[in-house]
């Protein structure tokens, strides 16, 4: 976890920024905070927390004083300023002292919600998760070694790296391989980061290799020779993650041993359980000899299910359709629980509603894969899969005799309308367009993605900083002016967001225009 002060004179802005958003779940600690600019500056020395918030004007220091003694001395703490439009130059003047961002007065729950999530990510992209990876963890050598569980053949220019990196495993002490798989459906970019982080700042193995395998999967190899103890640890992350991340999780993992060459076959091993956690009860530790794979065949409860589900269909009764499939898939999980079984479901149900959609109208083939890959990926329980694809049901039977609701792309297009509609609006997010378009937002932000490559927040960013260009290359607005029209609240927070995407700030931009 990452340690936050806030420093404020005012009581209750201090009470609001502590009950603003949910900092445990984006990675942080409320370590200290304080009324004064002295008392903040000693408890930054004292605690030295990763990130300061500071009103720019307290008494006996600033925020801005504090910001320089910190950029002076390279504490390293990160820096957001409170600030309003009052000291707003003041607070340009300042900005060589190293501060992360500056938020405007009162302060919006999204806009800090955002910038939290910049801070982590600096700090973690230039942070080494664990005391071991700190000795020997490089990118080049994660990879290495993931292509080594993986089962593929070192090639003679990589073996140097991969000896430099085992040599420096313990030797002589037995190891375990586990995986750790938690819900991540929104695609959050640091969630992994911020879990690795937190095992490491509570202490709960003393040595260990992490890696991340994929947006919602990581590993790790750790050294404990005692399977008591190793279990007892386990327990600790099945505590932390739910109390933190409010999500549930799987964690699987073998059993201690001492012979490094089985690690790719168990790897393989716990990679095909873990794809199973949809058959699972979240929230639990699994050991991979207690587990095993059932490949039943799924011919028996997928017996007449296309012919059923069409009729269905057909006769305008989609509700009886969503029945038929949810029969389907339930006894599935119960008489066949298994990855490939699931994916032979969702393929036929997919590959039933491409039918049905070109019966009802010309249209493109579905990428019935896509959607196979992101349920099975992004989901942990049967309920949600089941919810996701009624939803999809319901885009492809909204309106049978009309061509317009059938096809994703309409959705997405609908979407894109509403974004170019609303983009001034400070409220357009995600939840907003789902309620405008009837649909719920993981379905509606999975097809998005599908379509255009971009997630929705990516699509809306992108669309605001176009528009910001071109306002800027006008020359006659003020930035004031060019963010109330593109549905930024805060100047700061705006040039922050541009500098970002193009690589230069707003008023180096509006220079490169002038005549």
């Amino acid at each position: 976890m990452l340690k936050l002060l806030i420093a404020d004179d005012e009581y209750f802005i201090r009470e609001r920024l502590k009950h603003l958003v949910d900092y445990q779940s984006l990675g942080y600690e409320l370590a200290g905070e304080a009324a004064n600019g002295e008392k903040a500056w000693q408890l930054i020395r004292e605690l030295k927390p990763d990130l300061a918030i500071l009103d720019i004007k307290m008494p006996l220091l600033s925020g801005l004083n504090i910001a320089q003694k910190i950029h002076e001395e390279q504490l390293g703490t990160k820096v957001i300023i409170l600030t309003s439009y009052d000291y707003f130059s003041y607070a340009q003047e300042s900005i060589h002292y190293g501060v992360f961002a500056y938020l405007l007065k009162p302060v919006d729950r999204l806009m800090l919600t955002d910038v939290l999530q910049d801070v982590s990510k600096d700090i973690l992209e230039s942070r080494h998760l664990h005391t071991m990876a700190d000795q020997y963890y490089t990118e080049k050598q994660a990879n290495i070694f993931l292509n080594y569980l993986q089962g593929d053949a070192l090639p003679p220019e990589d073996k140097p790296l991969f000896d430099e990196l085992t040599d420096k495993f313990p030797h002589g002490t037995p190891f375990a391989l586990c995986l750790i798989k938690i819900e991540n459906k929104d695609g959050e970019p640091y969630i992994l980061k911020n879990l690795l982080s937190l095992i490491k700042d509570q202490h709960i193995f003393e040595d260990f290799y992490p890696f991340i395998y994929t947006d919602n999967i990581c590993g790790l190899l750790i050294f404990e020779p005692s399977l008591t103890r190793l279990e007892a640890r386990y327990y600790k992350v099945s505590g932390c993650i739910p109390e933190t991340f409010s999500r549930p999780f799987v964690i699987i993992s073998g059993e201690p041993c001492l012979d490094f060459t089985r690690l790719p076959k168990e790897f393989q091993a716990l990679l095909s359980l873990i794809g199973h956690s949809v058959f699972l009860k979240k929230n639990r530790i699994y050991w991979l000899n207690e587990c095993r794979d059932i490949t039943a065949s799924p011919q028996r409860f997928l017996c007449n299910f296309r012919a059923a589900f069409l009729i269905s269909l057909r006769s305008g009764n989609p509700e009886k359709a969503c029945e038929v499939f949810s029969e389907a898939l339930y006894n599935m999980a119960k008489e066949a629980p298994s990855a490939y079984n699931l994916s032979i479901v969702l393929s036929e149900f997919f590959l039933s509603c491409s039918i049905y959609t070109n019966e009802i109208q010309e249209a493109s083939g579905t990428d019935n894969a896509f959607y196979v890959h992101e349920l099975m990926e992004n989901y942990l329980s049967l309920e949600e899969i089941a919810a996701w694809c009624s939803s999809y049901l319901s885009s492809v039977c909204h309106s049978p005799s009309s061509a317009e609701h059938a096809s994703p792309n309409i959705l997405v297009s609908k979407a894109v309308s509403i974004i170019e509609a609303s983009f001034a609006d400070p409220d357009l997010d995600l939840s907003f367009i789902a309620d405008k378009t009837g649909y719920t937002s993981s379905y509606l932000s999975t097809t998005f993605k599908k379509i255009t490559g971009f997630s929705i927040v990516q699509y809306i960013t992108k669309y605001r900083m176009e528009k910001a260009r071109t306002l800027l290359g006008d020359g006659s607005l003020k930035l004031k002016d060019i963010c109330d029209r593109i549905g930024y609240t805060d100047v700061f927070y705006f040039s922050k967001r541009f500098k970002s995407f193009y690589g230069y700030s707003p008023s180096d931009y509006m220079k490169m225009n002038r005549p």
